[in-house]
């Protein structure tokens, strides 16, 4: 994500696109921006979003966001451009993605850095966890749910690749 952003994006998108709310791509572009530049000055304070790194991950996230959108449509559906919206019903995916993606990650490094200093027991074996320790139906539901990520995922990159 933090890469170095090209300065001209191109979406390329094979769907019927239906628009009510937006004139073009530029307006759909922008309110992504306006989202994000508000979440970043409530995160890091209102002359944050002019920092140079801070206006390239806002470039970063406004792409990526987008091509999720984009993505996560059926080849056979229209492609609805609305803006994205704060409505506790209607998150925007790509940006929530991204979003705990990041949190995720940063609660594995610390935790690495928490475990080389002696902080945190390394985690054991799978083979020598104590799975008694579960007792109630919503922890079982959240082990059976990440215990069968890995294979969703490999699946899924499967399907993908399998033309």
């Amino acid at each position: 994500m933090l890469e170095k952003i090209c300065s001209t994006q191109f979406y390329i998108f094979s769907q019927d696109v239906l628009h009510k709310e937006s004139e073009c791509i530029n307006d759909f572009t922008h309110a992504y921006k306006l989202e994000i530049e508000k979440a970043m000055e409530h995160k890091y304070g209102a002359n944050s979003i002019s920092d140079e790194t801070c206006i390239n991950r806002i470039k970063s996230l406004i792409d990526t966001a987008i091509k999720f959108d984009f993505l996560k449509v059926n080849h056979n559906s229209f492609l609805n451009l609305k803006f994205p919206c704060n409505h506790e019903s209607e998150k925007n995916c790509g940006i929530f993605v991204q979003y705990n993606f990041a949190r995720l990650s940063n609660i594995f490094k610390n935790f690495e850095i928490k475990v080389k200093e002696g902080y945190y027991n390394p985690l054991q074996p799978l083979h020598e966890v104590d799975f008694t320790l579960l007792k109630l139906e919503e922890e079982w539901n959240l082990f059976h749910f990440v215990i069968s990520f890995p294979l969703l995922v490999q699946n899924i990159f499967e399907s993908l690749f399998s033309f």
